[in-house]
């Protein structure tokens, strides 16, 4: 197997071992051998970059055992990861880092597909008003202002989604929602990223309703995620269920 790191050895674990608001994020390149029976797919031999959260970086555990980076192996996809533990798409944050609105771009112009996973922090924000207020669930203030944040993140999205495909015309984004947590604001958030790439005519994989990923149940997350408490982050077994459901949805997408 061939391998290739765009930084030493010494930074990539350090960003993986970094804590959720580490300032420095994960930027992971690899190459991957031949792979028998899969040279008739739209992804065979293409270059893949993810953008998003620690869903992207997986969190405490190496990337290579992220559904997306075993679909790139299994592709024999060149394969970039661009995620960073507890960054969002549209709300920044002194301490997470640029968010995914703007650096996008550090995508190489010449990529053949960029998939964005991404979400479950920006419906946590919201839930806490950015963490500035202090303020009760009661307050008519508070819910106006959870109302304006709502509508900034749907402004975003949709300035992000159109950005993509002005500045990657010849790649095929995708975007992939959060699992459906029972949690504020991750309905509102997930219909926001399936309303707002439908109307860009951009595919979207609904992970909280085709994934089969079940963050609420205690026993389901003692198995497929990486902390009895976790509703983000899949472990290995975790992953492997996750790319047998969405590997036939990027081999009907079709090439650039």
């Amino acid at each position: 197997m061939r391998t290739k790191n765009t930084f030493a050895a010494f930074f990539a674990a350090a960003a993986l071992s970094s804590s959720l608001y580490a300032q420095s994020y994960l930027k992971f390149e690899r190459d991957f051998a031949p792979a028998a029976g899969i040279e008739s797919s739209p992804l065979y031999r293409k270059s893949i970059a993810v953008l998003g959260d620690s869903y992207v970086q997986n969190h405490r555990r190496p990337p290579e055992e992220s559904w997306h980076c075993r679909l790139a192996e299994k592709y024999q996809m060149h394969y970039y990861n661009y995620g960073r533990n507890g960054n969002r798409m549209v709300f920044p944050h002194p301490k997470q880092g640029t968010v995914m609105l703007e650096r996008y771009t550090e995508i190489p112009k010449d990529i053949d597909y960029i998939v964005v996973i991404a979400g479950h922090n920006d419906a946590n924000a919201i839930n806490r008003l950015n963490g500035d207020h202090a303020v009760t669930e009661t307050d008519p203030l508070t819910e106006q202002a959870k109302a304006a944040m709502l509508d900034e993140f749907k402004r975003g999205c949709r300035r992000f989604v159109t950005s993509l495909k002005a500045d990657y015309p010849k790649a095929k984004i995708v975007f992939v929602t959060p699992w459906a947590v029972d949690s504020p604001f991750f309905p509102e958030v997930i219909a926001t990223i399936k309303a707002e790439t439908a109307a860009a005519d951009v595919p979207c994989y609904d992970a909280a309703s085709l994934s089969g990923v079940n963050p609420n149940d205690a026993d389901y997350r003692r198995r497929y995620f990486q902390g009895e408490k976790d509703t983000a982050h899949l472990n290995a077994e975790g992953h492997r269920l996750m790319l047998e459901k969405i590997e036939p949805f990027f081999n009907a997408l079709g090439g650039r």
